[in-house]
């Protein structure tokens, strides 16, 4: 039994070490949706670090050292390099080596292949990249998705060896967040157990930002297309750290069974039956 108990712990802490060495983008998200996995052991349980309850990205106007630092110190925790800035080797090599620790991913657009030789943690891809930036476990991945899109094609993406969602909502112009956008969010959310990250380019008040997290978003992917993005991002950053604790996760982020349409339905109809019996 001792040696069976043993066995079971060193598997454990293995595949605990190994899901943190393999895929950076996941552990981040796990941490950011307050779902840190269990250290496994005898010893006391460690404290649950505090920290934001939302994580910040940002897409990379360019690979200049100081877009890199007003990023990092406006509070962005990860980098996202547009596929245009991709073919610049030696300037990606050099930017990810000499920048202070964060995650670095990478836009991967039409039959793009990834490198994993690059060094980037994640990828940012679309509906048309090509499928083969699917394989591999090392880097992270993260698809942009419509949340227009019908129940079925939603629910589908739960298949897909993705980390998380990206997506973004139709605001006009200064308009502010109406109860459509929150139910938009929802929506994803009831439908996918997966990490949710809404795509803007706009600073958010922590009062709507408190709504649409716990609707069961994860985080932000702030667009630098507007020349204040840093005063954007800074913004954020301080209306997230206003954030209150989760009351509760809202979500699971490891594999749950595909949800089957009209199981519900069926389980109803069979109780009503043994009622009347």
């Amino acid at each position: 039994m001792l040696l069976d108990t043993t066995a079971y712990f060193l598997y454990s802490h293995t595949q605990e070490i190994g899901s943190t060495l393999l895929n950076k983008l996941r552990e981040w998200l796990k941490r950011v949706a307050g779902f840190e996995a269990t250290r496994m052991g005898f010893g006391a349980a460690a404290p649950k670090a505090k920290g934001p309850t939302m994580g910040l990205l940002v897409t990379m106007p360019s690979l200049d050292k100081k877009a890199i630092e007003a990023a990092l110190e406006a509070g962005a925790e990860a980098l996202v390099v547009p596929a245009g800035l991709s073919g610049d080797t030696e300037a990606l090599r050099s930017a990810i080596q000499e920048s202070p620790p964060c995650l670095w991913g990478l836009q991967i657009q039409g039959g793009q292949a990834p490198d994993p030789e690059q060094g980037f943690d994640f990828f940012l891809l679309s509906p048309s990249s090509a499928l083969s930036a699917l394989k591999g476990e090392e880097q992270g991945r993260l698809l942009e998705v419509d949340p227009s899109w019908d129940d079925v094609q939603l629910r589908v993406l739960e298949q897909l060896p993705v980390d998380g969602l990206v997506f973004s909502l139709p605001i006009k112009g200064d308009e502010g967040l109406a109860v459509q956008h929150l139910l938009a969010v929802r929506r994803l959310s009831s439908l996918l157990r997966k990490p949710l990250v809404l795509e803007l380019g706009r600073p958010l008040s922590a009062q709507d930002l408190e709504l649409l997290r716990d609707g069961g978003l994860t985080g932000l992917l702030v667009s630098t297309s507007q020349a204040r993005w840093p005063s954007t991002l800074k913004e954020l950053k301080q209306a997230i750290e206003a954030l209150p604790p989760r009351s509760r996760p809202k979500r699971e982020m490891d594999a749950v069974l595909p949800m089957v349409p009209g199981r519900q339905a069926l389980r109803a109809e069979e109780e009503e039956e043994e009622d009347e019996n």
